[in-house]
């Protein structure tokens, strides 16, 4: 549970928008913590979980990355990068503006994620291609072979909230998910897509999420 203020000015240009990022990210999450919320995600965990341990065992930087990257006290905002402008953002867009971050932007992010510093083995110029390139595998690993369908669920989860939005106004379509909604995310192979579509706002780097894992 989170406590967001957004301004008036930034809610007004806000939009749904659906991000591949997003998902890769989220998804990335979930193969961290290893931790279901419902027996599809759990099914969707046990067939790729392995072969992330796997890769991260072959690449101890990236793991240790992603164990900071990931931290108690915040997600690093490197890996979170908030869609901008009009139109869907594709991934290689936002894998090309992640890459483009600067390495102590980078380590910043991670101080603030840690809560803490940051380990000695960090201090190097490519952790944000390193986090890219993950997130490409986890992409394309993990989350491509069920994209249709997932993208089927947030498209009708934008439905369902531009209705609540006309309806009840931004608190309720930002924070409450409909029983339809719900019974959705228990696919098989499914992650809870509807808490994290990104609520962004166009043409500047702000972003309000609906909540992330």
């Amino acid at each position: 549970m989170g406590w967001w203020q957004v301004s008036a000015d930034t809610l007004a240009e806000s939009r749904f928008v659906i991000s591949p990022l997003a998902e890769a990210t989220a998804s990335l999450i979930i193969l961290h913590r290893g931790t279901a919320a419902h027996p599809g995600e759990r099914t969707w965990l046990d067939a790729h979980q392995p072969a992330y341990r796997e890769r991260l065992a072959r690449d101890p930087v990236t793991a240790l990355l992603v164990r900071a990257a990931l931290g108690h006290h915040w997600i690093a905002d490197f890996l979170t990068i908030a869609p901008t402008g009009e139109g869907e953002p594709t991934l290689s867009e936002d894998l090309a503006r992640m890459r483009e971050r600067l390495p102590e932007v980078a380590r910043a992010d991670l101080t603030m994620s840690l809560g803490g510093p940051v380990p000695a083995s960090l201090y190097r110029s490519d952790l944000p291609d390193r986090a890219a390139d993950l997130l490409e595998w986890v992409w394309t690993e993990t989350v491509l072979p069920y994209w249709p369908r997932r993208r089927q669920i947030m498209e009708a989860d934008i439905v369902a909230r531009t209705r609540q939005l006309s309806q009840g106004g931004w608190g309720r379509a930002a924070c409450r998910s409909t029983r339809t909604t719900t019974r959705r995310e228990r696919s098989p192979g499914l992650g809870c897509c509807s808490s994290r579509l990104p609520l962004a706002k166009a043409g500047s780097r702000g972003t309000c999420r609906t909540g992330t894992r």
